[in-house]
């Protein structure tokens, strides 16, 4: 029945209830057809999980293993790349496993970017992307050692250490094997300073520089701290300017330094090393040593004498001295600076033979130096610009007397220069035989006479014709004997004096400019 409101009819409606309920059921079995699909999707979602190494992680090691948790993924089930550094790893180096992927990799020094990317056709899981970083440190700090700039020598009291490292790292410094380090920087690379006290004499330094990851490196030297140069004395040395009159010496010096045992000394005379020997200790910084000057001969000499320690630190005493040990010409050698009658001899014997000009000065100058180099030059005599004695004896010559023959050998120049006739003792007053030397020479002498029996009751006889010794005498070292001319001319040739050796007057005058005090006489049978 159909009334004109419109009512649907018993069967219509039936249908339509029909249709209802078939609708009602479709979306019921969807709604639980799709609850369960999301359920089934949401179960086999995957999520990202703990990486390795964390992110930001410092590693000392270069193999690493990069890995990341994959909660809910099954090998198989979605696919699953690895980049390291920007490049993706090969399949076959990847370690898949439920819920987990890694990847073990040797790697460089370095910062290093990992991205993880896992895609699938789950609508819970479909991409999934991570990133992160890490760096790894396997080398040791490399260290610079700024200052000292010398590592070997250090000659400051307070001594400036300066250290650059190449990477962040703390530096710490032990000094001569002591147990506590000091801490010299803490982190960075510096440079890192230190300023250190040191005590004078060996150290041993070691640096070590270790970075975050705990890498080390150490650079070990040692040090030889050496502040001030040592002190020479010679507390020995005679006071002022006075020649010396000895021909030798000892002398004595001390040396003061912090380290005494570590100081080189030497000894030069006259530029030529002179042997040193050591004393004892006297005191914690001073050693003393003495030398022997050995024989000098006249003259200025020039002693040196240095200590270095081992610092390379120098200490120099120096003196000039003048030695003048004796006035008797042909006694004693002589060098540049000598004076005296002596040296005033000398340059007369040298310009004889015209070697020498001009005055004699009594100053062995380097004129006369010169003379004598030539002289001894000439005669093969090595003795240089030295008046050697060997160089005094041939300028000074010697007398041979023969008695037998009755004849006076005059040498000089190491040759025979003279031979006069004489007359010698008798046989009550024979001359004696022997070696002698001159040691008087006077100009028209007084005689004295003797303390003998046959001159008792005679006086003295003054210059003159009267007098026995004629113009010259010249005494020789055997007592009251002496050579000297003689007005009884025919004397000469015989066996006629008290033991004295006669001369013609005028032979006898040119013999005493040719001898001096010290020539040598020799007197044979």
């Amino acid at each position: 029945m159909n009334d004109a409101g419109g009512t649907i009819t018993s069967p219509a409606r039936r249908r339509w209830l029909r249709w209802y309920v078939w609708l009602l059921l479709g979306v019921v079995v969807l709604l639980v057809a799709g609850g369960g699909f999301v359920w089934v999707e949401h179960a086999r979602s995957v999520e990202l999980g703990e990486t390795s190494p964390a992110d930001g992680a410092l590693l000392s090691t270069a193999t690493v293993t990069v890995s990341s948790g994959l909660p809910g993924y099954e090998p198989g089930r979605g696919v699953v790349t690895l980049l390291v550094d920007g490049k993706p790893l090969p399949v076959a180096e990847l370690m898949l496993a439920d819920g987990h992927v890694e990847a073990a990799l040797t790697l460089a020094d370095g910062p290093h970017h990992v991205e993880l990317e896992y895609t699938s056709s789950n609508v819970f899981s479909r991409r999934l992307a991570r990133a992160w970083s890490f760096t790894i440190d396997t080398t040791a700090p490399t260290m610079r050692v700024l200052a000292p700039v010398s590592r070997v020598l250090l000659e400051e009291a307070v001594t400036r250490l300066e250290v650059a490292v190449d990477e962040p790292a703390a530096v710490d410094l032990l000094l001569d094997d002591e147990p506590d380090a000091l801490r010299i920087g803490e982190s960075g690379t510096g440079p890192f300073t230190a300023a250190l006290s040191l005590d004078q004499g060996d150290h041993t330094f070691t640096l070590v520089a270790t970075d975050a990851v705990g890498n080390s490196s150490r650079i070990s030297w040692q040090s030889y701290a050496d502040y001030d140069a040592p002190v020479i004395a010679a507390p020995t040395w005679p006071e002022g300017d006075e020649p010396w009159r000895e021909i030798s010496a000892s002398v004595t010096f001390t040396v003061d330094d912090a380290l005494p045992g570590n100081v080189t000394v030497a000894a030069a005379l006259d530029g030529e090393s002179v042997a040193l020997s050591a004393g004892p200790a006297t005191g914690a910084e001073r050693r003393a040593y003495s030398i022997e000057t050995g024989d000098l001969a006249e003259g200025e000499h020039r002693l040196v004498f240095t200590a270095q320690d081992r610092g390379g630190h120098e200490a120099e005493w120096e003196r000039v001295f003048l030695v003048d040990s004796s006035s008797v010409f042909g006694e004693r050698p002589m060098i540049v600076g000598a004076v005296g009658k002596d040296v005033s001899l000398l340059q007369g014997a040298l310009a004889s033979r015209g070697l020498y000009e001009g005055k004699a000065t009594g100053l062995f100058d380097q004129a006369t130096a010169d003379a004598v180099a030539a002289y001894n030059s000439a005669h093969d005599l090595t003795a240089g610009q030295m008046a050697g004695l060997d160089t005094l004896a041939a300028l000074i010559g010697s007398i041979r007397i023969d008695l037998s023959e009755r004849k006076l050998y005059h040498f000089s120049d190491g040759r025979l220069r003279r031979t006069y006739s004489v007359a010698v003792g008798m046989p009550a007053y024979p001359t004696p035989t022997g070696s002698f030397e001159i040691i008087s020479k006077v100009v028209d002498p007084t005689w004295t006479p003797p303390d003998s029996d046959w001159a008792a009751g005679m006086e003295p006889v003054g210059p003159g014709p009267d007098n026995p010794l004629g113009t010259r005498w010249m005494g020789i070292s055997s007592p009251s004997v002496g050579i000297h001319g003689t007005y009884t001319r025919s004397s000469i040739g015989t066996a006629a004096s008290h033991g004295c050796i006669r001369m013609y007057l005028e032979q006898a005058e040119e013999l005493f400019e040719l001898v001096y005090v010290g020539t040598p006489v020799e007197i044979v049978p």
